[in-house]
């Protein structure tokens, strides 16, 4: 066997004999076996990331020290007291309050740091349960390593990294400084340094605890350990190679040291284990008390259980569950807040209530509400379109005062039934009037110039067949459908409005004076009745978009849109005076040749692509928008918002060619001419 291998098999087995030795005695009956080899270790190190560098370079603020009543004096008589009676008092102390207290002056220091004073920390740590203080540091050491959270490195607070094993308490940043791996420090000696000096010493280990600390024979390299400890003993084992048998002393006693400092660690890490729980039990047992406390005292106050909330409620378990005991001046602060949560809670269960009753009372009316509409609409009365739905019924002033009776908790009789829905007929024919006076009102813009653009006499209040022309169109009031192309018929839009109020309609003028000039085209009578336009058209533009043959609706739809944006391209181009930019209007009304009524026994006519000579490969595979360049460029210098739409372009994955042939489309149309590479400029959406 190689000499390394046989020196780390003999450490291993002192070490198991070691272990179970100390395992089958107690500390007591085992022989003080005094360490002749003591060690002395370095400081730790600091680290370069502790929150002390920070506070070096970070000017301190000075505090404006209050006048007012001060302490100077308050302990003076202490000196004079008894000093039986002194150290009676003071050993039902905290070990962390005996520590304080010892801070407080030199005499009191002097005092509790003697070794007479040993037995009261002793008694303070004894009221704990605490294991008993190891030989290497004092009963002070002690409880300011268990109860302060002091770096022992560079004096920061908060730190929470501690190893009872090396008796050391650290700051993050100093740990990773000071507890490294063990390949890392092993390389830091020369190669002869014996690997057995992983027994020598217990793991660095975290907080965690088990019911038998692991043995010292699994230590290996890769585990952490202290670093100042482990360079005090590999320099003493350098020191000591040439003497064997002061060598082998030394790793006997090293081992023993090591297993008291392994055990003491896992023991003191139970305890604090064992105090967590105690702690948390005593907080939710703190907690239980305060509640019932407090609902007792809200009982004698008149409230009962089904007035506490149910759910959570911030304010309520704010002030009810806290792990402090309820006083009589903690009951005067909160008293206020839990009476006003309670009746917060009182008035939501109120209102839930009223919420639950009113939607009964809408369940029971439906069927009601729904026979009186369908009724109207079997006898052909136009007034089934106006009804609203339920939902907007039950907010008519007068119906919800018949309903809200007794907080809603009225019998739904057909006596009530028949009174509602009296009001809200009543309801809809008012709003019915007064729409269509405001409809009929801005119709008369629409019809007070003959579709040529010369004035006509028109009475000041048109009649209500005006409403139902063909030439009379109307635009939802919804986002959704509140671009231009969103027009309607009369009784479309009554249908079509469902989730708004039949009031919001409006008369789209630009489509309503479009129509007028198609009805013209089309030699219809202008009185013509928009449910009498039976025939579907072909526009000679035939877009690549749209679905020929169009209803009359749609027809009037495409023309208003495209109007509407050559008349905005046309006032940029007069602004910008270039020769080189030209605009076709291949929907110009006043020569109506473009318009061609579809009969079911012809074709429906295609736009030719095959005959462009340029092939838009690149743009078939963009993904951004792209456009017309002159058309953008046109927008780009306009005054006012331009539809872009119409000269934009963006890819469709479920429709690839769709793009790509709508910009043939509008160049050929729009330009006259076949497209090329320059006609392409990409363009954001975002625009």
């Amino acid at each position: 066997m190689p000499p390394k291998r046989a020196k780390r098999a003999a450490a291993v087995k002192a070490t198991q004999a070691i272990e179970a030795d100390i395992a089958g005695n107690s500390e007591d009956e085992l022989e003080d076996n005094p360490i002749n080899n003591k060690l002395i270790l370095k400081k730790p190190i600091i680290s370069s990331l502790s929150r002390i560098r920070y506070a070096e370079d970070t000017p301190a603020k000075t505090k404006r020290v209050n006048k007012g009543k001060r302490s100077a004096g308050k302990l003076k008589q202490l000196k004079d007291m008894p000093l039986d009676i002194f150290f009676e008092i003071v050993s039902w102390l905290h070990p962390l309050d005996l520590l304080q207290l010892s801070r407080v002056s030199k005499y009191l220091r002097e005092m509790f740091m003697s070794k007479s004073s040993k037995v009261l920390w002793v008694r303070a740590r004894n009221k704990l349960k605490m294991p008993d203080c190891p030989e290497s540091i004092n009963e002070a050491q002690y409880a300011s390593l268990v109860f302060e959270n002091t770096c022992q490195a560079c004096g920061v607070g908060r730190a929470s990294k501690v190893d009872f094993g090396y008796l050391v308490r650290l700051c993050g940043a100093c740990h990773k400084e000071n507890i490294l791996n063990g390949k890392r420090l092993f390389r830091l000696f020369p190669k002869d340094l014996d690997r057995t000096i992983f027994l020598l010493m217990p793991p660095a280990c975290g907080e965690e605890s088990r019911s038998n600390p692991p043995s010292l024979t699994e230590n290996t390299s890769c585990d952490r350990y202290y670093k100042p400890h482990f360079e005090a003993i590999a320099e003493r084992l350098l020191a000591l190679k040439p003497d064997p048998v002061a060598y082998d002393s030394f790793i006997h006693e090293m081992i023993e040291k090591a297993v008291k400092m392994n055990n003491f660690n896992y023991t003191m890490y139970g305890w604090m284990e064992k105090q967590s729980r105690e702690k948390a039990q005593a907080e939710i047992d703190c907690k239980a008390e305060r509640e019932a406390n407090i609902k007792a005292k809200l009982i004698e106050m008149g409230y009962n259980e089904e007035d506490f909330p149910q759910g959570y409620v911030y304010d309520w378990h704010n002030c009810l569950f806290q792990p402090r005991p309820l006083t009589p001046r903690i009951w005067n602060q909160i008293k206020g807040k839990m009476v006003a949560c309670l009746e917060r809670e009182k008035q939501k269960r109120r209102d839930e209530l009223i919420r639950q009753r009113k939607n009964n009372l809408s369940t029971k009316l439906k069927p009601h509400y729904n026979t009186f509409v369908a009724q109207l609409k079997e006898n052909e009365d136009e007034l089934h379109l106006w009804f609203p739905i339920l939902q907007h019924a039950l907010k008519i002033p007068a119906v919800d005062t018949i309903l809200s009776q007794d907080d809603y908790a009225i019998e739904l009789t057909p006596e009530r039934v028949q009174e509602v829905l009296d009001i809200v007929k009543a309801d809809v024919i008012l709003t019915r009037d007064r729409t269509e006076a405001k409809l009929l009102s801005q119709l008369r813009d629409v019809y007070a110039c003959d579709a040529d653009g010369s004035e006509v006499e028109h009475p000041e209040t048109l009649d209500r067949k005006y409403l139902y022309f063909a030439t009379s169109f109307f635009q939802c009031p919804c986002g959704c459908c509140s671009s231009g192309s969103s027009i309607h018929t009369f009784t479309e839009i009554l249908g079509h409005v469902w989730h708004h109020s039949k009031s919001e309609i409006k008369v789209n003028v630009s489509a309503s004076r479009t129509a007028r000039k198609v009805i013209r085209i089309l030699d219809f009578p202008e009185e013509h009745l928009a449910k009498d336009v039976p025939h579907r058209y072909i526009c000679d533009c035939l877009h690549p978009k749209l679905e020929m043959p169009l209803k009359f609706e749609e027809l009037v739809s495409h023309i208003t849109d495209d109007r509407v944006w050559h008349t905005e391209m046309t006032d940029n181009l007069n602004a910008q005076r270039d020769p080189s930019l030209v605009l076709h209007d291949d929907h110009d009304l006043d020569s109506p040749t473009f318009i061609h009524v579809h009969t079911p026994d012809t074709d429906i006519p295609q736009f030719d692509f095959n005959d462009c000579q340029w092939k838009p490969e690149g743009i078939r595979r963009a993904r951004d928008g792209y456009g017309c360049a002159e058309c953008v460029q046109l927008s780009s210098a306009a005054t006012k918002h331009v539809r872009r739409p119409l000269y934009t372009f963006r890819y469709d994955r479920s429709h690839p060619n769709g793009p790509h042939k709508a910009f043939i489309h509008h160049v050929k149309t729009k330009h006259q001419r076949d497209p090329c590479e320059e006609d392409v400029v990409y363009v954001s959406y975002r625009l």
